[in-house]
């Protein structure tokens, strides 16, 4: 479906701390984009307090100097220390004032489209109570891993991914609100949730991994461009305590016509780990028609959490039903096409051997199956199946 209609207007809410190079690069990337001329667009600076007076001071200068020619400008500086979760869901929270929000972190540097498509993505995805967001960003690689990631193209401009956005995200009151009934009932991340061991890991500062259990938790997604209308320049910050070039990605340089898909349409779908979704992997093959299972391709996945009986898998296991090879790229085109190979198996959760090393290959690198950890592992569970299997043989007798 084309989406080409007239867009709402959001809010642009820019979050800045203590970096005002950062803050002046993302405002240079702003003042440059292209924006509706018959609407009027509010841009809110947002400052936490800094308690190095000379770098308040020049932050609060870059942000006092900008010419907002869109319309209104406001700028909100907290007199007490916010730490960027509460940063971001203060910042979250004007959705009940201007309706809809772009939230921008100063890190971050924009395409000169990036206003269009925030305005007519969310008047698209509007009605739909799946979307949780809208993100600007779009990611090449899985972030837990710094493993190439490449959603399938199904010959639209979006995909769905179950990880919020924190590089350009765009929410309006209904989305907003619904993650902020669940959030304030005290919700905390726990050892034991359904969730990447890395989020898990993530410091109580980060908003991401509260979105992000909500996401999982509630069904929802993030709507995500296949091309990217922010990147990330990984400043030293909250987070990074080095430059991290590792999250610059493309940018669009034109406008254009966007064709949108819908959740149930789409055939690039994907859970909170980065693995395509069964329901969509189904519409590829009938292979697995009726059978609980989750894909696992970047190995990543821990057995005991994830409450179905299979798995699709690059980790070792003790018993396949069937396996694939792993020469395709994006590595779930191996099983849609059915290369042959012994790179990511079809087996029960109970025969998957979980490994102690992380993989970063993708399932290239199946020697780790072979490591002596692993076999410490493997040769009781095959001891028992054989043990049962000559129990069975015996009672025939």
């Amino acid at each position: 479906m084309k989406c080409d209609s007239a867009p709402s207007v959001p809010a642009i809410v820019v979050v800045g701390y203590n970096r005002p190079h950062s803050l002046a690069r993302l405002f240079a990337s702003l003042l440059l984009a292209d924006y509706p001329a018959d609407i009027k667009i509010p841009l809110v600076i947002s400052l936490d307090r800094c308690h190095e007076q000379d770098i308040a001071d020049a932050v609060k200068k870059i942000a006092n100097n900008i010419q907002w020619p869109h319309g209104e400008k406001e700028i909100i500086c907290h007199q007490h220390r916010l730490g960027l979760k509460e940063h971001i869901l203060t910042c979250g929270d004007l959705t009940g004032k201007y309706g809809s929000v772009i939230v921008l972190e100063d890190d971050l540097f924009l395409s000169p489209v990036y206003y269009r498509y925030a305005s007519v993505a969310l008047k698209f995805y509007r009605e739909d109570g799946r979307v949780s967001g809208i993100s600007l960003y779009s990611h090449r690689n899985n972030p837990y891993l710094q493993q190439p990631f490449e959603p399938l193209d199904d010959g639209v401009d979006n995909f769905f991914l179950q990880f919020a956005s924190s590089w350009g995200q765009v929410w309006d009151k209904g989305q907003w609100s619904s993650f902020r009934s669940w959030y304030n009932k005290g919700q905390a991340v726990g050892a034991d949730d359904p969730l990447p061991h890395q989020v898990i890991e993530w410091p109580d500062t980060s908003w991401l991994k509260l979105f992000i259990k909500y996401m999982v938790e509630s069904g929802k997604t993030f709507v995500y461009p296949r091309v990217s209308l922010s990147t990330n320049f990984g400043d030293p910050g909250t987070h990074f305590s080095d430059q991290n070039p590792f999250y610059q990605v493309p940018i669009l340089l034109k406008s254009k016509v966007y064709q949108f898909v819908t959740l149930d349409d789409s055939l690039s779908v994907y859970d909170a780990f980065f693995e395509l979704e069964p329901r969509v992997l189904n519409k590829f093959t009938d292979r697995y028609h009726g059978k609980q299972y989750t894909v696992d391709l970047y190995g990543s996945k821990n057995p005991s959490k994830i409450g179905v009986k299979y798995m699709l898998t690059t980790q070792g296991c003790v018993s396949a039903d069937h396996a694939f090879g792993c020469a395709m790229k994006p590595a779930v085109l191996n099983i849609i096409n059915n290369v042959p190979g012994e790179d990511i198996r079809f087996c029960q959760v109970n025969d998957v051997v979980q490994s102690d090393i992380k993989k970063h290959d993708g399932g290239r690198n199946y020697g780790n199956f072979l490591d002596k950890q692993i076999w410490r592992k493997v040769i009781p569970l095959i001891l028992a199946k054989l043990y049962k299997r000559i129990a069975r043989v015996c009672s025939f007798r």
